[in-house]
Order: structure tokens, then C-alpha cells, then sequence
């Protein structure tokens, strides 16, 4: 691997000696996305991923596939491009793959720990989640969701932003779920996901 001023590049092998090559990940838009660019003897592959607004384009042969969520859908307005992203889907995931090996990073505290919404006080630390027999408000349902290039990223996202707005003076973070896991809309198998989640805080006298 060898690093840049924006960004690295990771020269990788494969089992398949055809599908080893050469791939650069570069930061865009402060933080809000990436682009990674594929090389082998024979191909050049490039994908820029947009995780502010959830926005996909791959270019690979002089073709180009666009894709953007809309309703919790990845909508195109080229039908060809779902064929061009069928055909280099493995190389896709190869690719993405790689960059989160060496960008990802583990949540930074547990869910019930990042409270407050500035205008309430989290004043029951020993009831986090309704650990103390709180009850739950299920009249009240907190739904958000996050963007991101992998599910399990794009889901801890969206359980963090409910945690926080599921914080209240009762206790801390949700009182309980919907669903334990969360609603996601990939692109690729588990890649390039919009995922959301619904929450119920406990119950203020």
C-alpha cells in the first residue's frame, strides 16, 4: 500500500491472476464520499460513491451506470445501466471490499452512551433501554435512516441517530424496536445501502 496526499493506493493479488491489479480510494467532498479506481493490464474500472445523498456511478469501458435512491429505491434513468453493473458486480464488491478493509472504523462508543437532543436531560443512567422495568412508549415511533457503503455501516448509523432521539428523562437510548433489524435498500448484495430502523423511547411520567 503506499498513501497520498488524498487518499492510497493498494497493489493486491488474487486467486484468479486475472483479477489481481492495482486499486486507488480517494476522499471527496469532506467526507461524504469516495472514489475508487480499479487497474489491471487489461481494464480500468471507476466507481465514485456520493454517501451524503446516496449516489453511484460506475465507468468501466467507455460505458457508465448511474444509480440514486428514491423511495428506498436504486433507481436509474438508463435501464442499460442495471446490465453494466451486473457485468462487473464481482469487481465491484472486490473493490469496495478492500477500501472498507482499510477505511472503516468500529463505533466509537456503545449506542445507549451518545444521548441528548440538547433540550432534554438523560437523568436515569441505571435504565438505559428500559433495563429497569421502564415502560416503553409505543405511541411514540422514532424512525431514522443512514446511508453508507456497507449494510452493517449504514444500520449502525441508523440505530445511533434513533438512539439519540429515543433519549428522554425516563432513561437512556430506546425503551425497544420494531424490528431488531434494520430496513435496507442495497445496490450491490450487502454494499452501497440506505438503511433505517424504528424505535420507541420510554415512557415520561
Amino acid at each position: 500500500m503506499t498513501r497520498s496526499q488524498n487518499g492510497f493506493s493498494v497493489f493486491f493479488l488474487h486467486k484468479d491472476n486475472s483479477r489481481q491489479g492495482a486499486l486507488t480510494i480517494k476522499g471527496f467532498g469532506e467526507g461524504d464520499g469516495i472514489f475508487m479506481e480499479l487497474r489491471r493490464s487489461n481494464e480500468v474500472l471507476a466507481v465514485t460513491w456520493n454517501r451524503n445523498i446516496g449516489d453511484f456511478t460506475l465507468d468501466a469501458e467507455e460505458r457508465s451506470a448511474h444509480f440514486w435512491i428514491k423511495e428506498r429505491k436504486w433507481v436509474t434513468d438508463d435501464e442499460a445501466s442495471w446490465q453494466i453493473l451486473g457485468k462487473y458486480k464481482s469487481d465491484i464488491e472486490l473493490m469496495i471490499a478492500i477500501a472498507l478493509d482499510f477505511t472503516s472504523t468500529a463505533p466509537e462508543s456503545k449506542l445507549e452512551s451518545d444521548c441528548g437532543r440538547g433540550d432534554v436531560s438523560c437523568s436515569n443512567p441505571s435504565s438505559i433501554t428500559g433495563g429497569s422495568g421502564t415502560p416503553c412508549d409505543y405511541s411514540l415511533q422514532i424512525r431514522k435512516m443512514c446511508i453508507g457503503e456497507a449494510k452493517s455501516i449504514a444500520c449502525w448509523c441508523a440505530k445511533k441517530e434513533v438512539t439519540r432521539w429515543c433519549c428522554n428523562s425516563a432513561c437512556w437510548g430506546c425503551c425497544d424496536w420494531m424490528s431488531q433489524h434494520c430496513d435496507c435498500a442495497c445496490l450491490i448484495e450487502d454494499y452501497f445501502c440506505e438503511c433505517a430502523i424504528t424505535g420507541f423511547p420510554c415512557k415520561v411520567d
